[in-house]
């Protein structure tokens, strides 16, 4: 039987490892750590050394992660939400309520959650708030891949199994130059919009996913 040594990685290196794994990138990663770049490599070959296989490929100067990265991946994520929970826990048991509280947003919310976030610091100042903002389909594998504690995003996703509660009100307004002929109609349908040339978001935005199903 083979021995693990898995047991030996330390905390930092789980850290170093999710921060290349999620941005793709050494020298982003060394920035984001505060960290050299040669000194994130180190740790990255160090941990490559104990798996036994390479945790990224590089393919035309961009960073891939290997299957095995991709199971280790998982398993550090895990580890560090386990850690983060056990943090909290052992707060409560002080009578406080103390930890890190990871947050993703939709980017159609960034404009409101900042409000409901300092509301919620001021009420529990020892919480820190560590949020992150991307499209819909980044929000979405960032779910998937259970690196949050709250997902927040302007329609539920289709996985039926996810549970989730609306909690405000997400309207979408078209806007239109001041001299737009339409904009002296007071009510407009859908059909009025047939001819008029429309700036969208991105794909994997969850406005541009709301307008593509309406015009079907």
């Amino acid at each position: 039987m083979r021995t693990s040594y898995l047991h030996r990685l330390t905390l930092r290196q789980i850290e170093i490892f999710l921060a290349v794994s999620r941005l793709r990138s050494y020298s982003r990663a060394a920035d984001e750590l505060a960290l050299t770049q040669p000194a994130v490599s180190a740790q990255i070959r160090q941990i490559e050394q104990l798996v036994g296989e390479p945790l990224f490929t590089y393919l035309n100067k961009h960073i891939h992660i290997t299957p095995t990265g991709e199971v280790m991946e998982r398993v550090a994520r895990d580890m560090q939400q386990r850690l983060i929970a056990a943090e909290m826990e052992l707060a409560q048991l002080k009578g406080a309520i103390q930890g890190t509280l990871n947050i993703c947003i939709e980017s159609s919310a960034q404009y409101f959650i900042p409000k409901l976030v300092a509301r919620f610091l001021r009420q529990h100042p020892d919480i820190k708030i560590h949020m992150e903002v991307d499209n819909r389909s980044g929000t979405l594998k960032r779910l998937n891949e259970n690196r949050q504690e709250i997902v927040i995003m302007g329609s539920p996703p289709g996985d039926r199994s996810v549970l989730f509660t609306p909690f405000r009100e997400n309207r979408l307004i078209m806007v239109a130059w001041p001299g737009h002929p339409l904009t002296a109609r007071k009510q407009l349908s859908l059909l009025d919009l047939t001819n008029e040339t429309l700036l969208l978001r991105e794909p994997g935005s969850g406005t541009r996913l709301i307008i593509d199903e309406i015009s079907k």
